[in-house]
């Protein structure tokens, strides 16, 4: 198992440069609004994926049978034909002149480094936090993780629709911030965060539901079912939580405001989340149905603090049009 995952790594990271230029362009495309190129590529990636999965890793189409090297080479290749799609895509839109240095503007870079810096550290602390969880899963058996593991999965998967709205909400808070409408920002803001907790409302009431339904698509082991349905209850617990603080994340990031997800993201996961789940983990006896109500205790504190930051800073206009002229200086 462990030489396996080694070998994963080791091939796997290869594709690390590749993933920083090729957000960095669609960061670049979504605050121009141009986003369905970007669905496409994706799209045509997965389908590629699949079908260098099964051409390596399990040696169809006369191709070689790599196995675990297979899997993570052919993710290597889906993730750089990607950057070729987009690279390819970027010039014909731009059509760039002949290449020069530019003059480095070092305030500029601050003002980079200034809104960047936290952002990362706030999607560092969040994936840190349930990279640790999963840490501590392993350490309960193999049901546990294999649980664990399946619901982090379906977690991640319904954290996509909010995470779009997320970015949707940057650009459009920060569009009316450059435009000086504050009113029209707050209302951008607000939609965004209530389409996310319509959207997660409707994945919570699909977790409550058919827990064993969605489990069954994963695995027929009676233990691990039994626990995941325990924990599926809890995520369908922090779906709307887990909606909310993303999506206010970016209409604060539209305000400019990037540390206050850092710091929520701080408080909320580490001496809220996984303290709590920690000790209702080992010292309750829960296992991973414990870690797990940590991790949505810490998840609600985040939207919890964020909300309360959005509130300040938008609840009247003579305050928003203050945040305008810091955000403009």
């Amino acid at each position: 198992m462990r030489d396996a995952f080694a070998t994963y790594i080791r091939n796997i990271i290869w594709c690390v440069p590749g993933i920083f230029l090729y957000v960095v362009m669609l960061r670049y495309w979504q605050a121009r609004h141009r986003v369905m190129p970007f669905v496409i590529i994706v799209l045509a990636a997965n389908a590629l994926n699949l079908a260098a999965c099964f051409g390596l890793g399990l040696g169809k189409w006369g191709l070689p049978r790599l196995g675990i090297q297979g899997i993570a080479v052919a993710t290597v290749i889906c993730r750089y034909a990607m950057v070729a799609a987009a690279l390819v895509f970027t010039w014909n839109e731009l059509r760039p002149g002949p290449f020069r240095l530019p003059r480095i503007d070092w305030g500029i870079q601050r003002q980079f480094l200034a809104l960047g810096l936290p952002a990362g550290g706030h999607t560092a602390l969040e994936i840190g936090a349930f990279t640790i969880a999963t840490f501590v899963a392993g350490a309960l058996g193999p049901a546990p993780l294999a649980a664990h593991h399946v619901c982090l999965m379906m977690a991640a998967f319904t954290f996509m629709f909010p995470l779009g709205f997320s970015s949707a909400a940057a650009v459009r808070v920060g569009m009316f911030v450059g435009a000086g409408q504050p009113e029209r920002a707050r209302i951008a803001g607000w939609l965004c965060i209530g389409v996310s907790v319509s959207v997660m409302s409707a994945f919570a009431l699909g977790y409550l539901a058919f827990p064993r339904g969605l489990l069954g698509w994963f695995t027929k082991d009676a233990e691990v079912v039994s626990i995941g349905v325990k924990i599926l209850m809890l995520v369908a617990l922090f779906q709307i939580a887990d909606g909310t603080q993303v999506s206010t994340t970016g209409a604060l990031r539209g305000l400019g405001n990037t540390r206050a997800a850092m710091i929520a993201n701080l408080i909320g996961h580490y001496p809220i989340g996984l303290a709590l789940g920690l000790v209702l983990c080992f010292g309750f006896g829960l296992g991973a149905v414990g870690l797990w109500a940590g991790l949505a205790a810490g998840l609600i504190a985040v939207a919890i603090l964020l909300v309360r930051q959005w509130l300040a800073e938008t609840r009247d206009v003579s305050r928003l049009k203050s945040v305008l002229a810091r955000a403009e200086g």
